[in-house]
């Protein structure tokens, strides 16, 4: 299948464009490879329809991380393996803006887990932070499920492989009119994360 990928967020510049024409080079690229049969796209309306179908739970209490500053909370505490960074971790998510409830994307819709290695920022802050804990926050255990919200900020820098939701993200923060000058979000960023699978090391 054909990679896309992007520099560490950091490290990028942006000499040429704004953030705003990258995003929008980066969907054109995406939708040049949904077309050509590479990977599918999410839809909003399908993802919404796929959110309707992940699992339901309890509400938890957000807790603020100290540390990070990443709001969480476990939905399902897991009683499988730890995860180690570095290794692929198989996981199920539904991603959305906080501010309006809008769903961007999901797994469920694909119907396929995400499998990526944690640790190593393939995709967003968030992610591996919830995944592997910080200071103040437990590491996830297999089997758990656990909600985090990101602020704009470095919690939401994005990883290389991005841009499976960078066309919902950006089409949902414009109709929300959350998409700041710059292409970057001013909502919150809400994940709702299933670590499902046992991992093997890279």
């Amino acid at each position: 299948k054909q990679q896309l990928q992007r520099p560490e967020p950091h490290t990028q510049q942006y000499p040429a464009c704004s953030r705003r024409q990258w995003l929008q080079a980066q969907a054109a690229a995406a939708l040049a490879a949904a077309a050509a049969g590479s990977f599918a796209l999410p839809r909003p309306s399908q993802a919404a329809a796929a959110a309707a179908t992940a699992p339901a739970g309890a509400s938890c209490e957000l807790q603020t991380s100290s540390a990070t500053g990443l709001k969480w909370c476990d939905v399902v505490v897991g009683t499988g393996a730890l995860p180690i960074k570095s290794a692929f971790t198989k996981a199920n998510y539904t991603a959305k803006l906080a501010s309006t409830g809008t769903v961007f994307d999901s797994t469920y819709q694909r119907k396929t887990p995400l499998i990526f290695k944690v640790g190593e920022h393939e995709l967003i802050e968030a992610l591996d932070v919830a995944v592997l804990g910080a200071e103040d926050m437990p590491p996830m255990r297999e089997g758990g499920r656990r909600c985090v919200v990101a602020s704009p900020g470095p919690m939401q820098r994005q990883g290389t492989k991005s841009l499976l939701w960078v066309v919902g993200l950006s089409q949902a923060l414009e109709e929300a009119g959350e998409l700041a000058a710059d292409g970057s979000s001013k909502s919150d960023l809400m994940f709702e994360i299933e670590l499902i699978a046992k991992r093997q090391r890279g």
